[in-house]
């Protein structure tokens, strides 16, 4: 079968062979992909990052990419309990383990024993291929009649989930998202389906196109320069300033954005794994902020993302700006590279072996 892979430390990626997956220990599953979502992740590994080589480097080239996967169960191994063939899934990054510290308290997405091993896309191939093997315990079971495309985005949607999870935003608070990627445009949608009074988007102008997608779906867009995006959400709250804060984009400079216009005593929930930049903690001490972390899915995060989807709480199709072959990657990859698409799923053509 074809698969889209790294296939040495030089940017890029290459469209090679690789032999279909077999069941070969009891909790394998073998997956038919529907699509595949890119990944920021994944287009750093396409610049060849240096931070994400360092695992693929660990597990050997060449390595198909793609985590965010969707597909058909084809075959189960012998220990596999709560799937059966032909169930539609959803696939999270690793197994958990199910007994550490993290996992029995409820805390799975902070488990490392699992997400150690079994990445598909870093520790074993990965979703741009037409079939894929995974571990029973990282598969979530989506809704039947969900277009693979939509259910390829369940997982960064979780993530976002998570994030609000983390929060204590209520009904009717008053809300920022810094960072108009796919994860912080789902947590504006969830916000908005959740009664949020105010709420703005902001980023910088290289996301004018990304914070276009936040007006429609009904946010108040900031392209953040100087103290504007400080300026409009005093002018929305009276001069208090936000009572949460949403960071997508990582990095000191969304963090020191971030602790300007959130109120005092209110919180700042960050999800975005950048580094660069510096970052003040001063203003966390003079306003009296409560600064959380959010990072992968909890069990229950999957299970808000499943209803929301089954109960057309949420629409996913608003995200997803490009379908494309796998042959196509290079397209895929370059359009993202150019910041001129949002969400984009690769699909192995029908009939693809």
């Amino acid at each position: 079968m074809l698969g889209v892979a790294k296939v040495d430390a030089r940017p890029g990626l290459k469209l090679i062979e690789r032999p279909v997956p077999r069941i070969s220990e009891g909790h394998d599953v073998v997956i038919e992909v529907g699509a595949c979502g890119i990944c920021g992740a994944d287009l750093l590994t396409y610049n060849s990052d240096e931070h994400q080589l360092r695992s693929l480097g660990r597990n050997g080239f060449p390595r198909v990419l793609g985590h965010e996967i969707a597909g058909t169960v084809r075959e189960i191994g012998s220990e596999v309990t709560g799937l059966k063939e032909g169930d539609i899934v959803a696939c999270e990054l690793g197994p958990v383990c199910g007994t550490c510290f993290d996992c029995t308290r409820g805390q799975a997405n902070l488990c490392q024993t699992g997400f150690d091993r079994s990445v598909p896309g870093s520790t074993r191939d990965g979703g741009y291929a037409k079939y894929v093997l995974a571990h029973y315990r990282q598969l979530v079971k989506l809704p039947q009649g969900v277009p693979f495309e939509e259910a390829a985005i369940f997982q960064p949607l979780a993530t976002s989930v998570h994030s609000l999870e983390r929060s204590h935003y209520k009904a009717g608070d008053s809300a920022v998202v810094i960072g108009p990627g796919p994860l912080g445009l789902l947590a504006a949608m969830l916000l908005q389906a959740s009664g949020v009074r105010t709420l703005v988007v902001a980023g910088r102008p290289t996301s004018r196109d990304r914070l276009k997608v936040a007006a429609e779906i009904g946010a108040r867009t900031v392209e953040i320069n100087g103290d504007n995006l400080l300026k409009e959400v005093r002018a929305l709250t009276e001069g208090r300033g936000a009572d949460v804060v949403f960071d997508f984009a990582g990095g000191g400079l969304a963090l020191t954005e971030a602790v300007k216009v959130v109120r005092r005593g209110g919180e700042i929930v960050t999800a975005g794994l950048e580094t660069a930049g510096e970052f003040s903690p001063r203003l966390i001490v003079i306003k009296e902020l409560t600064i959380v972390g959010a990072v992968r899915r909890a069990p229950s995060s999957w299970d808000r993302a499943v209803d929301l989807v089954a109960n057309r709480a949420i629409d996913l199709r608003k995200i997803i700006t490009h379908v494309l072959p796998l042959e196509e990657y290079e397209k895929a990859f370059e359009l993202l590279r150019n910041r001129k698409a949002l969400k984009i799923c690769l699909v192995p053509e029908p009939g693809a072996s």
